[in-house]
């Protein structure tokens, strides 16, 4: 158990958090190459056994396995594709497009920049 959230790196340089939460403790994230079903992500097995890998790592006493599991949650992070790049390595950086309807999108960021990219979006419908 863990008293307050830690964020480390794994030993292939990325980086996790682990957050204590009602006697729980969340673990993640991970960015790669989602193949499945994208109306419905789910955790896949590499997913799972990367994190337990980077937990017993930091924490090996912890001696986590996949039986340790009891939930999970996932998401598609819209990531603007950049050649030759991984998932872990692509920029962060939000942009927003148009399209020729006049339609704006917003693609890239990051969870925490939500409100800053959404309010770029809402001022750029405002100066139309």
């Amino acid at each position: 158990p863990l008293h307050q959230a830690v964020y480390f790196d794994t030993p292939d340089k990325r980086m996790v958090f682990a957050i204590p939460r009602a006697g729980k403790t969340y673990v993640g994230t991970t960015d790669t190459t989602y193949t499945g079903n994208y109306e419905k992500p789910r955790m896949t097995k590499e997913d799972r056994d990367y994190l337990l890998r980077a937990v017993n790592a930091l924490f090996p006493s912890v001696r986590l396995t996949a039986m340790d599991v009891e939930s999970s949650w996932a998401g598609l992070r819209p990531l603007i594709h950049q050649e030759g790049k991984d998932p872990s390595e692509i920029s962060r950086k939000d942009e927003i497009f148009r399209s020729p309807s006049g339609l704006l999108s917003i693609a890239g960021g990051k969870l925490t920049g939500y409100r800053k990219m959404a309010e770029a979006v809402v001022n750029k419908a405002a100066e139309e």
